[in-house]
């Protein structure tokens, strides 16, 4: 992610760049000439270097439902595997442009996993709940079975709690700040 968002020091992005996808992953491959690439302000640079190999969790920020979910990662994640940044911010907005991938979808929630490694990858919907949930360890490990589940089949279940979460779990009026011990969790705040 940090070389392809053109988040690598000295290389905010070659003008002609654009990458090109892989039809089985979403994530961009190599790099072929098209539109310019995504260029990252400084202050998003130095956040997004100290992510390395960890996982950073893209989630509507003014969501009460996404907001509980982050919450409920940050207590059950002691190692702090996992970083947040909200839709709305501007580090998603550059990420996600890389990843052709709308910001202002805030109906879908996003994980990278590994990020700046081989191994990054982007999930979105059910599979990044699964993804999350179950790398949390212990019995969570459980929810990983749901990966047999067709992902047509749980992306509607998605769908259908994203279109009435705002009715259920509330909305807030800005995205909630984090506790100062939390802070350092979060990218863009």
């Amino acid at each position: 992610m940090l070389e392809r968002a053109g988040l690598r020091r000295g290389q905010l992005g070659d003008p002609g760049a654009q990458f090109t996808r892989d039809p089985t992953a979403d994530r961009p491959v190599s790099p072929t000439p098209a539109k310019s690439p995504v260029h990252a302000p400084e202050h998003l640079l130095e956040r997004a270097l100290a992510l390395r190999g960890r996982h950073v969790v893209l989630y509507d920020g003014v969501c009460g439902l996404c907001n509980g979910l982050v919450r409920f990662v940050i207590r059950r994640d002691p190692n702090a595997r996992f970083c947040y940044a909200s839709l709305q911010s501007d580090f998603a907005r550059h990420v996600l442009a890389v990843y052709d991938k709308d910001p202002s979808d805030l109906d879908t929630l996003y994980v990278i996993e590994h990020v700046g490694t081989e191994r990054e990858t982007l999930r979105s919907k059910s599979r990044a709940i699964v993804f999350i949930v179950s790398s949390l360890g212990g019995g969570w490990r459980a929810v990983g079975a749901l990966r047999a589940v067709p992902r047509f089949a749980l992306d509607l279940a998605y769908d259908g709690v994203a279109h009435l979460r705002y009715r259920f779990f509330g909305r807030h009026a800005s995205c909630p700040l984090p506790s100062p011990v939390e802070a350092k969790r979060f990218i863009d705040v």
